[in-house]
C-alpha cells in the first residue's frame, strides 16, 4: 500500500485544520442524549429477555445475542436502534451445513437419516418428512428436507406477533413490521399516541448449528437467486473485537464513525454499507500499530486509502473469512468503479473531502 501513496493522496498527516474538521465532524453525528439512550436500552434488554423467556419455554428460541453497531458503541445514526439476533441451536446431527457454490452461504438440511431413527417405533413414519416432527424445526423445512431462510423468517415474526398480542403492555407500545428477514419492532415510549417511536429493534432468527465445543452461527439473510441459503454471522465475534478495541485510548472507533457518517452523505458510495466501513477498519487495524487521538487525520486516510485499493482491485475481503469478496454482493462491476473513482477524488481533494465532512455545530456536549 505504501507504493500506492504518493499516487492517490497528498500528504494530509500534520493537517492541523483537517483534524479539527474531523473531531468537530465526529461530535456532531457520534454523540447521543445518553440519559435517553440508556432508558431505552433498559426498557429494551427487559422486553427483550421476557420475549426470550416466552419463546424458550416453547421451544423456538434458545438464547438471545445483542449485536450491532449500539453495543459495539460505533453507532452514528439519530434513531435509537437495537439488533438481536434470537438464536435456535441444533446439533450437527440434527442438521447438515452444506457449503454453496457462493462463499460465506450455506444449505442447512435436516438430517434425514437422524430423524427415520427417531421416529423409527412409530407406526405409519413418513420417511420423507420424518424431521418434521422436531419441533425447532417443524415449521421451517422446504422440499429435501431443506430449511427455508422464508420459512424461519415467517415463523419467528409469527412467533413475536403471538407475544405481542398475548402482553397488555406490548400491545400497547409495539409495533411490528417486517424488514427483509428480520421481525422490526418499533418501540412507543408510552403509547401509539406518541409523535414518533422511541426506538426500533430489528430481530434476525439465526441458527446455531453446534458440534462439541465448535459452533456456527446462520443468519437468515439469503443470496439473491438462491432462496434456501443461510449466511454465516460472524456478529458475535465482530462485536468481541470491538467492544475493547480502543482499551489503549485511541481513535479507532472514531474513524469508523466518521466513515459511517461519510457514508450516508456521499451519495455515489451509497452501494457501500457500514459493513464495508467496519470490515476495513478491522484489516486497517492489524497494519498499523498507533492509533493515538492525534494521528486521527493520517488514520482516516489510511482506512480511505484501503477502501479505494480494495475496490481497485475488486476484491474485498472479509475480515474472519478471507474467502468471501464483499463486493460479490454488488452485481454491477461499472458500480464498484464508480465507488473506486469516488474515493479517489475525496483523496485526491482536500477541498472536496471536507466539503464531505460538512457538519453542524454542538450547541453543547452531550452527557
Amino acid at each position: 500500500m505504501a507504493g500506492e501513496q504518493d499516487k492517490t493522496v497528498c500528504n494530509w498527516h500534520g493537517d492541523e485544520e483537517l483534524h479539527q474538521h474531523l473531531r468537530n465532524f465526529h461530535d456532531s453525528v457520534g454523540r447521543f442524549p445518553k440519559k435517553e439512550t440508556d432508558d431505552a436500552r433498559e426498557y429494551h434488554t427487559k422486553l427483550t429477555k421476557n420475549l426470550e423467556d416466552e419463546l424458550k419455554k416453547r421451544n423456538k428460541c434458545s438464547r438471545v445475542e445483542f449485536t450491532g453497531s449500539s453495543y459495539e458503541g460505533v453507532k452514528v445514526s439519530n434513531n435509537i436502534e437495537f439488533d438481536v439476533m434470537m438464536i435456535l441451536s441444533v446439533s450437527h446431527t440434527d442438521v447438515k451445513v452444506e457449503q454453496t457454490k457462493h462463499a460465506g452461504y450455506f444449505h442447512l438440511r435436516a438430517n434425514k437419516e437422524n430423524a427415520n431413527k427417531k421416529t423409527a417405533n412409530k407406526e405409519n413414519a413418513n420417511k420423507e418428512n420424518a424431521y418434521k416432527e422436531n419441533p425447532k424445526l417443524k415449521k421451517m423445512l422446504a422440499e429435501k428436507n431443506l430449511v427455508s431462510p422464508t420459512k424461519a423468517a415467517g415463523a419467528f415474526y409469527g412467533n413475536v406477533n403471538r407475544y405481542v398480542s398475548k402482553t397488555k403492555e406490548a400491545r400497547q407500545r409495539i409495533k411490528l413490521k417486517r424488514h427483509g428477514p428480520a421481525t422490526q419492532l418499533e418501540v412507543y415510549k408510552h403509547s401509539f399516541d406518541d409523535k414518533e417511536p422511541w426506538y426500533f429493534v430489528d430481530v434476525v432468527p439465526a441458527i446455531e448449528v453446534t458440534n462439541g465445543k465448535t459452533h456456527s452461527i446462520y443468519v437468515a439473510k439469503s443470496k439473491l437467486g438462491d432462496d434456501m441459503s443461510w449466511r454465516i454471522s460472524y456478529s458475535l465475534e465482530e462485536k468481541e473485537k470491538l467492544v475493547d478495541i480502543d482499551r489503549d485510548n485511541g481513535c479507532r472507533k472514531q474513524v469508523l464513525r466518521i466513515l459511517k457518517a461519510l457514508l450516508n452523505r456521499e451519495a455515489g458510495l451509497q452501494k457501500l454499507t457500514s459493513y464495508h466501513m467496519k470490515t476495513a477498519l478491522l484489516h486497517e487495524v492489524d497494519a498499523v500499530d498507533s492509533w493515538k487521538p492525534a494521528e486521527l487525520v493520517p488514520r482516516v486516510i489510511g482506512v480511505l486509502r484501503r477502501l479505494y485499493l480494495m475496490t481497485k482491485e475488486e476484491h474485498f475481503p472479509h475480515y474472519f473469512d478471507p474467502e468471501i469478496n464483499l463486493l460479490d454482493e454488488i452485481p454491477n462491476p461499472r458500480t464498484v468503479t464508480n465507488i473506486r473513482d469516488r474515493f479517489l477524488r475525496l483523496l485526491r481533494c482536500k477541498e472536496r473531502f471536507m466539503r464531505a465532512l460538512q457538519y453542524r455545530k454542538v450547541a453543547a456536549p452531550m452527557e
